[in-house]
């Protein structure tokens, strides 16, 4: 008694099934993408808020260890410049 087993072939999958699977990989990509810049925003957003000169009263970073994102922007602007 010979028992031979064969291979099977993948079954067709639906057109419409791989066009919906597609379609939701794409639209989480999408949504991770957007979180990620939105998160690097909101940190660019606090970090230029929240730095400023020693000793003024409601800075949380001070501008002497960690400067703000404008004045590092400006900065390059120059170098780039130059």
């Amino acid at each position: 008694m010979s028992t031979q087993i064969q291979a099977s072939q993948p079954a067709p999958m639906n057109v419409s099934l791989v066009e919906q699977v597609r379609r939701e990989r794409r639209r989480r990509q999408t949504l991770i993408l957007t979180a990620q810049v939105l998160l690097a925003i909101g940190i660019l957003i606090f970090w230029e808020w929240a730095a400023g000169p020693r000793n003024t009263p409601g800075i949380l970073i001070d501008e002497f260890y960690i400067s703000r994102p404008s004045l590092i922007w400006d900065a390059l602007g120059r170098w780039v410049a130059e």
